[in-house]
């Protein structure tokens, strides 16, 4: 036992005298230095190359039209099914005229007794046995029948369904036999010619919108079609948002393709945005914390690095952007060393 404690006496007589001798304050320094952390950063040069806007939407025909009877009545044909084309100044179907016909020939009949009734009071006028004011009201009599001869028999002409230009049937929505009612859809169609491209429609947020003008370009791609791309351009931007939805509508027009398109297609697309505002693009790697709103970053600022909070505008898995504007003249970003760099203490920069 007490060979132990004069052991640990002269280790401890040891430490204390290595501490006093000359320089070893400087030897500590000197390790300390060594374990200064090492970091490597990334330059950042702004840019105003437009960045892809994702989304989808469904392909349809740019002129569609709902094509309908103007009056009731029963259906007595149907001349075509769905996916059918037809000609312009084709019959495409047509209500049963019994009792369309009656009600003119009731208007005809009406006309014709109150015609006979303003001549003979035109006689009796004459001779003074009639009144003028008899006279004038079996005038507006007539006038009066004479507008509902007219009004039944421009309904006859619309109890058929006639083709206005050449086109294709999407959906036929009635069947033969059926009461239908004035202006109720019998068939959904999209004309052909130079009113046949198709068209996607979608919705975008506001920070999306502004950022977007007629004639911005477009890549497609479809299900239907793997591995290929269509072209579009954006022709309509909606003035105010959906107020269900809080988006901003736009259309996009496709482009002339050898492929056959069909409406109900699912379309995804990257919108290449015309004023795309200055930006940095800035690595994941640099990330040090933060999510969709806010993202921490840190930048060198001599032999130490500085924590700086920004705003990004796009993410994806390998980057996110932020806006020059709220960078300011940002250079370069710390994207190795960031999990053990502390903002205000040394650090050592390895580029070269």
């Amino acid at each position: 036992m007490k060979k132990l404690k004069y052991l640990a006496m002269l280790i401890l007589t040891g430490w204390v005298a290595v501490g006093c001798k000359p320089g070893y304050q400087e030897q500590l320094a000197a390790v300390n230095t060594e374990r200064v952390t090492k970091v490597r950063l990334q330059k950042l040069v702004a840019t105003e190359a437009p960045i892809p806007l994702t989304a989808s939407g469904v392909l349809a025909s740019k002129s569609q039209a709902f094509l309908s009877f103007k009056i009731g009545g029963i259906v007595e044909k149907l001349m075509v099914e769905e996916g059918q084309s037809f000609r312009k100044g084709q019959v495409l179907a047509r209500l049963e005229l019994t009792e369309i016909n009656a009600r003119v020939n009731q208007a005809i009949e009406n006309v014709n007794k109150l015609t006979r009734d303003r001549d003979r009071v035109q006689r009796l006028y004459a001779d003074t046995v009639a009144t003028l004011e008899q006279l004038q009201n079996i005038t507006t009599g007539l006038e009066v029948a004479q507008a509902d001869l007219e009004i039944a028999q421009y309904n006859r002409q619309y109890a058929e369904v006639v083709a206005r230009e050449d086109g294709k049937v999407l959906r036929r929505m009635t069947e033969r036999g059926e009461l239908i009612n004035p202006g109720t859809p019998v068939f959904q169609i999209a004309y052909k010619g130079k009113r046949s491209s198709h068209i996607v429609k979608l919705g975008v947020a506001d920070r999306d919108v502004v950022k977007l003008q007629a004639g911005d370009s477009a890549k497609v791609s479809f299900d239907a079609y793997p591995g290929k791309h269509f072209r579009a351009f954006v022709s309509e931007i909606a003035e105010a948002a959906d107020p269900g939805t809080g988006v901003f509508e736009i259309e996009l027009t496709m482009g002339e393709s050898p492929y056959r398109l069909r409406d109900g297609f699912v379309a995804k697309l990257e919108i290449y945005p015309s004023l795309q505002e200055a930006y940095y693009k800035v690595p994941m790697s640099a990330l040090v914390e933060g999510d969709a709103e806010a993202a921490a970053i840190y930048i060198a600022e001599k032999n130490t690095v500085k924590k700086m909070t920004v705003h990004p505008v796009y993410i994806t898995d390998e980057f996110f952007t932020i806006s020059k504007t709220e960078a300011g003249s940002l250079s370069a970003v710390v994207v190795e060393g960031t999990a053990y760099a502390k903002p205000g203490t040394e650090v050592e920069v390895l580029n070269d």
